[in-house]
C-alpha cells in the first residue's frame, strides 16, 4: 500500500511550462517555453495542452488576451463574436505562477467576457498576476458597443463560478469594464493579498449561493464602480442614479462561512461589503481592516456576524463634488447610507461588534437592524467607539445611533458621541454640537413625535412591503430631494420614510427616471 501512495503522488506531480515575451510558438512537452499563454492554453473550441496538476510560469511582459491572442487554430473565434472569444477552462489542480518581483499584465481586448476562466474547475492557483484592460470605459456607459474594432476592453477579470478550492494570490485585477472578479455555486475559495480595483460595476459579483469557506485576506476592494484612466486613477465613477453599480463585493442570496481578515473597503460607489441577501446559513467574521468612503453602507449582513477590530468611516459623501465622477452623479449616502445594517433572518441569531472605531457617521443611522426580528436576537457590542456626524440627506441634524427591531443589545466599554436621541442604556454618550443654519438654510419646521409602529402603518397610503419590490404608486412619489430643501425631503418622506424605517423591513431607494420613491425588503 505505501508503494501504491508514492507512486500516485508521482503521477498527480504534472509537467511544468514557461511563459516567456522572448520564446517562439512551439511547444515539445514537458519544459517547454512559449511567448503566449494561449500556445498552451488557448481559447475555446481549441486543445490544451494542459493537463491535471500542471504549472505555468510566466515571465514579466505584456499577453492580449481576446480575439487578437495567438493560436486559434480552429478558427472558432471572429470579429462578429468577438465576446465570446476567451480561453478554455483552466483544468483541475494547474497553477499559474507570474514573477512576484514584477507580475506579468494580461489585459483583455475586444469586448471578451472573460480574462481568466475557471468556470467549473477545482484546485486552481493563480498567484502573481496583472490582469486588466486597456481603455479607459465602463460596459453599457462609455464603452463602445456599436462597431468593429471595439477596443482595447474587457468585460471580467476572472470568472470562478461553479469551482471549489481556487486560491487568488498575489493579484491585481483592475480596470475592467463590469467585473474584476465574479462567482457563483462557489466553495472554498481564498484571496489573499490581492487588489480588486476600478472596475466598472463591481469588484466582486457573486451571481449565485456559494458554500465552504469564503476567505479575503490582506486584500484591497476600491474604487469599483469606476473606470481607470490612463495614469492608474479612479474616473467616471457613477452609481445607480445614472444606471450603473458599484459594490465592492456584492451577492445574491447566499450561503457559505464568509471570512474577511485585514481586507479594506474603500470608495466603491455602491456598498463596500454586501452581503445582505444571507441564506439562514452561514457566516460572516470580520477582523481588522478598513471600510470607508462607501457611498453606501460600509457593512451589510444578514448572516451571523462578528466584526472585531476594524476601522469605520461613514462617510457615505465621499464622491459629493469630486471631478471623478461620471455627469449626474447622486448616490451620496444610498439607501440612507446606514453604516452598518445587519438583517435578521433566522430565531436566535447573533451579532457581536467588538474592538471597532468608527467615526464620520453621515447616514441616517450609525447602526440598522431589521428582519424578522422574533426578540430572540442578540447584539454584544464591547470596547467600541461609534461617532456620528451630519446626517447629509438631513443636514439641520446628527445621525441617529440605532433604528430597528433587535432589543437585546448588550453593551460594554462603549461610547457613542455626536448622534441625536438619548443615549443607549449602558454605553456612555456625548450629545451632538448642535448644527447652526446658515443663511442659505431654510427654517426647521417642527416635525412631530415619531408615533407608534402600528399607526404609522394604518396611516400610511403606501402599500405594505412584503416579498418583493413594491412598484411606485402615485401615493409614494414626491418631487427629487435634489430639488428641495432638506426639510422638504424629511416631511415629504415621513409617512413612508418612518414606516420603512420603524414598521416594515425596508429600505428607500431613489430612482431619477422616474422621480418617485420604492420600498425593497431587505
Amino acid at each position: 500500500m505505501r508503494v501504491l501512495i508514492i507512486i500516485l503522488s508521482f503521477f498527480l506531480m504534472g509537467s511544468t511550462y514557461y511563459v516567456n515575451p522572448n520564446s517562439g510558438t512551439e511547444c515539445d512537452g514537458d519544459g517547454c517555453s512559449v511567448n503566449h499563454l494561449y500556445w498552451l492554453h488557448p481559447v475555446k473550441g481549441n486543445t490544451s495542452l494542459l493537463k491535471e496538476g500542471d504549472t505555468v510560469h510566466v515571465a514579466s511582459g505584456e499577453y492580449e488576451m481576446g480575439l487578437n491572442g495567438p493560436n486559434d487554430r480552429k478558427g472558432t473565434c471572429d470579429k462578429s463574436w468577438p465576446w465570446s472569444c476567451y480561453m478554455n477552462r483552466i483544468p483541475k489542480g494547474v497553477q499559474i505562477i507570474g514573477d512576484c518581483a514584477n507580475p506579468p499584465v494580461f489585459w483583455g481586448a475586444e469586448r471578451a467576457d472573460y480574462i481568466f476562466n475557471l468556470n467549473g474547475s477545482s484546485d486552481v492557483t493563480l498567484k502573481c498576476l496583472d490582469i486588466t484592460d486597456k481603455a479607459d470605459c465602463i460596459e453599457f456607459q462609455t464603452c463602445n458597443r456599436g462597431t468593429f474594432p471595439y477596443g482595447k476592453w474587457a468585460d471580467v477579470g476572472v470568472d470562478v463560478r461553479n469551482t471549489s478550492n481556487v486560491v487568488i494570490d498575489t493579484i491585481d485585477i483592475h480596470g475592467l469594464s463590469l467585473y474584476g472578479l465574479v462567482m457563483g455555486n462557489t466553495s472554498n475559495l481564498t484571496v489573499v493579498d490581492s487588489k480588486i480595483r476600478m472596475n466598472g460595476w463591481g469588484g466582486v459579483d457573486s451571481r449565485g449561493s456559494n458554500s465552504g469557506d469564503i476567505k479575503f485576506i490582506r486584500t484591497d476592494i476600491e474604487y469599483n464602480g469606476c473606470s481607470e484612466n490612463e495614469h492608474g486613477q479612479p474616473n467616471k465613477c457613477w452609481g445607480q442614479q445614472q444606471g450603473g453599480y458599484g459594490d465592492g463585493l456584492g451577492s445574491k442570496k447566499t450561503k457559505g462561512n464568509w471570512y474577511f481578515e485585514d481586507t479594506n473597503f474603500l470608495h466603491n460607489t455602491s456598498d463596500g461589503l454586501d452581503l445582505l441577501y444571507a441564506d439562514t446559513e452561514g457566516s460572516v467574521e470580520i477582523k481588522g481592516g478598513t471600510f470607508e468612503g462607501n457611498a453606501g453602507n460600509q457593512i451589510k449582513s444578514g448572516f451571523q456576524t462578528t466584526i472585531q477590530g476594524a476601522r469605520i468611516v461613514g462617510n457615505c459623501d465621499y464622491f459629493s463634488d469630486k471631478t471623478l465622477t461620471w455627469t449626474g452623479w447622486g448616490d451620496d449616502c444610498r439607501a440612507l447610507g446606514q453604516t452598518i445594517a445587519l438583517a435578521v433572518k433566522r430565531p436566535d441569531q447573533y451579532f457581536e461588534i467588538r474592538d471597532v472605531t468608527m467615526t464620520q457617521g453621515h447616514g441616517d443611522t450609525i447602526l440598522l437592524t431589521s428582519g424578522s426580528c422574533d426578540g430572540t436576537q442578540k447584539l454584544n457590542i464591547f470596547d467600541s467607539t461609534f461617532e456620528g456626524g451630519v446626517d447629509y440627506h438631513q443636514p439641520f441634524e446628527n445621525t441617529a445611533w440605532h433604528w430597528g427591531c433587535i432589543k437585546d443589545i448588550n453593551y460594554s466599554n462603549v461610547n457613542v458621541t455626536g448622534v441625536k436621541g438619548g443615549c443607549p442604556e449602558g454605553a456612555t454618550c456625548s450629545s451632538p454640537t448642535p448644527i447652526e443654519p446658515t443663511s442659505d438654510d431654510p427654517p426647521i419646521v417642527e416635525v412631530p413625535s415619531d408615533p407608534p409602529v402600528s399607526e404609522l402603518i394604518e396611516e400610511s397610503t403606501c402599500p405594505v412591503c412584503e416579498e418583493c419590490i413594491i412598484p411606485d404608486t402615485s401615493e409614494c412619489t414626491i418631487p427629487s430631494p435634489k430639488r428641495i430643501t432638506a426639510t422638504q425631503f424629511r416631511n415629504g418622506l415621513k409617512k413612508c420614510y418612518e414606516r420603512a424605517l420603524l414598521g416594515d423591513p425596508c429600505e428607500i431607494f431613489h430612482n431619477t427616471y422616474r422621480e418617485t420613491f420604492i420600498l425593497q425588503k431587505l
